[in-house]
């Protein structure tokens, strides 16, 4: 719907706007609310996406195997501060794809921040996914992310990113992940929450976990993860 210039020094502002893509044919859903090319020196604000039916939520399972659309993609230059990002799939309205993704960020190395992200109820194997990407930070993501308690955050081949402060209604299903981190270098994440949504911990679940060269270490999700570090995040990088 909105794809940026890729423009590296670029001072472009994007806020208060709400997308809403028609997804009645899951089949059909390949569009993108926002590709954001724009480097360090941009912002964006009060960014929405919504699901919307017009003839009601899909009834056919084969229909709702739907596409991997990525709703918000920053590629290229893009990078920037973002506050109050606002990405929901909604109830009803979910495909059941696993390539799909509310928020993606793809090899990009300028300085990017989000104050504030909000990702919901989406049905894919992760809903924002960082990769091959450098210099990220996420602070503040609060989640109600349904019943399946599907994965959040996958960081893979990435470098320099940090992951702050994460709740809500976050409970992680069996052999499901909060945040999951691969084959990266220099994250941190720190108050990563599991949470629950009325039924308690989930044992089976695990709130953060670790692949290294095809070895994986986790914390399962009766846990909370106040401190994880693989090398040092330099926040030097980034913009404030």
């Amino acid at each position: 719907m909105i794809e940026t210039e890729d423009s590296r020094d670029g001072a472009a502002y994007l806020g208060n706007i709400m997308f809403r893509t028609d997804i009645s044919e899951l089949e059909h859903d390949y569009v993108s609310s926002l590709h954001w090319r724009v480097g360090a020196n941009s912002i964006v604000k009060s960014i929405r996406w919504h699901a919307l039916n017009w003839v009601g939520p899909p009834s056919d399972e084969a229909n709702r195997i739907g596409t991997d659309v990525r709703a918000i993609r920053i590629g290229g230059s893009g990078g920037g501060r973002w506050y109050l990002i606002d990405a929901i799939r909604g109830y009803g309205t979910r495909s059941l794809n696993p390539g799909q993704r509310l928020i993606v960020v793809e090899n990009t190395v300028e300085p990017l921040t989000f104050y504030g992200h909000d990702i919901e109820t989406c049905l894919s194997d992760c809903m924002t996914e960082i990769r091959g990407a450098r210099n990220v930070r996420v602070f503040a993501t609060k989640t109600e992310r349904g019943a399946g308690g599907y994965p959040l955050i996958r960081i893979v081949d990435s470098d320099n990113v940090f992951v702050g402060g994460l709740g809500g209604h976050a409970r992680s299903g069996d052999g499901k992940i909060t945040v999951e981190v691969v084959d990266s270098t220099n994250v941190a994440l720190a108050m990563i929450c599991g949470g629950v949504d009325g039924r308690g911990y989930n044992p089976k679940g695990f709130v953060v976990s670790e692949t290294v060269g095809g070895a994986t270490a986790a914390i399962d999700q009766m846990k909370s993860c106040l401190l994880y570090r693989r090398g040092a995040f330099d926040d030097s990088a980034m913009r404030h």
